[in-house]
């Protein structure tokens, strides 16, 4: 049977490179983001409104219901953050706060949930690829920060609790100002479809 993913943030810069990967290598990708620009390299386009998914009850039953029928099997998911433009625009809110936290933290918790069985019953696989560039502003650090580190915490607690049926990876890289340089998009697909492709069964891992 063909390996199936889904990959959150698939129109992103680095969710495109990843999906592109995983095509590549022959799997079927389900992809998720919030907008649409009618060029999906996924196999299976999916309009998602992460935060939404969090917030309002009639929307999380009306995804779900659609992520049942569509995704029968799961071998992998991958979660993909980066801090949130909506941090970036000004003086800090409880606004912009809880919709950087739905969208980054709890739509996370609530897809591994929905996806938990199907993923521990084809010894399948988690990651979270996580932007580590520190936020340039102190308020948006007050929030991106957390939000970040409670997606790894939140990530390294799967790889405890679903072992040994689902290994749980969190793979982050740095924009180095010095060098104005950063890993390549294509680089860490690589890396990403490596850790979820049984090669190897290393979990529990910051890389």
């Amino acid at each position: 049977m063909q390996k199936q993913i889904l990959i959150t943030q698939a129109l992103s810069k680095m969710g495109t490179a990843l999906v592109r990967q995983f095509r590549q290598e022959g799997w079927y990708v389900f992809g998720l983001d919030t907008h649409d620009n009618f060029s999906h390299d996924c196999n299976r386009f999916i309009l998602f409104e992460h935060d939404k998914y969090a917030s309002e009850v009639s929307y999380r039953i009306k995804m779900s219901s659609i992520f049942e029928e569509l995704i029968q099997h799961l071998d992998a998911m991958i979660f993909f953050f980066e801090p949130p433009d909506i941090l970036n625009r000004g003086r800090l809110d409880l606004e912009d706060w809880q919709n950087a936290l739905d969208q980054h933290l709890t739509t996370p918790l609530l897809l591994a949930k929905l996806f938990a069985e199907r993923l521990k019953k084809n010894k399948g696989y988690l990651l979270s690829v996580i932007d580590n560039t520190p936020p340039k502003r102190a308020d948006a650090a007050l929030a991106s920060l957390p939000i970040r580190d409670a997606l790894q915490g939140f990530t390294l607690a799967i790889a405890k609790d679903w072992a040994p049926q689902v290994c749980a990876n969190v793979l982050t890289y740095q924009w180095i100002s010095e060098k104005n340089t950063r890993p390549k998009p294509e680089e860490l697909a690589t890396l990403a479809h490596f850790l979820c492709s049984g090669q190897s069964r290393l979990s529990g891992k910051i890389l």
